[in-house]
């Protein structure tokens, strides 16, 4: 199967597998084998018991991580046909989860309804909001963060482009592609006393 059609329905599937759950007003208690997760409170006010890591959240965050944290050019260099896509998604599959499912399902619960959008305008600190071309979570296309910035008195917008080097989302944890406009921003944001 070509490695762009099979990528495409990997995006597909988890769009699906993520998305169905979200519709739900409250959430299912998370069971994988013997695990639940560990004394969560879901908004519906549901907390979870302790007790084991799932089996398959290396599987989980690694689909999870290829679709939507680095960058079309990277995953298409790492992999460019089918026999090198299998071995990458085995290697990062087979790379333990070391994490807590908890610490996971807290940042994808607390983020549901998280909407700054409301006191842009309040916001007083210089800021520089960066986002990246290929960002597959933050797509530029969209306009958002352009529109948001406009309403920032002391915000300043840096996409940074796509490349070979880009790593979609993730390029925002790579400093090197700000380190100058950090600098600056740093350099001329007024001090408190």
């Amino acid at each position: 199967m070509n490695p762009l059609v099979r990528f495409a329905s990997l995006l597909i599937t988890i769009a699906l597998c993520t998305a169905l759950p979200a519709q739900t007003e409250n959430y299912p208690v998370p069971k994988e084998g013997s695990w639940t997760a560990r004394d969560f409170k879901f908004h519906s006010g549901e907390v979870m018991p302790e007790t084991t890591q799932p089996r398959n959240m290396s599987r989980l965050l690694t689909y999870f991580s290829i679709a939507t944290s680095n960058g079309n050019i990277n995953l298409y260099n790492a992999a460019p046909n089918a026999a090198q896509g299998d071995a990458f998604l085995a290697k990062r599959i087979a790379t333990p989860f070391r994490g807590d499912a908890n610490d996971v399902l807290y940042q994808w619960e607390s983020s549901a309804d998280y909407d700054p959008s409301a006191a842009l305008e309040r916001v007083q600190a210089t800021v520089l909001a960066i986002n990246a071309a290929d960002d597959e979570r933050n797509p530029p296309e969209l306009g958002m963060m352009e529109r948001a910035m406009k309403r920032v008195k002391n915000g300043r917008y840096l996409q940074i482009s796509q490349s070979a080097d880009t790593r979609g989302h993730g390029t925002t944890g790579m400093a090197k592609f700000y380190r100058k406009e950090l600098a600056e921003l740093l350099e001329q944001a007024p001090r408190r006393r």
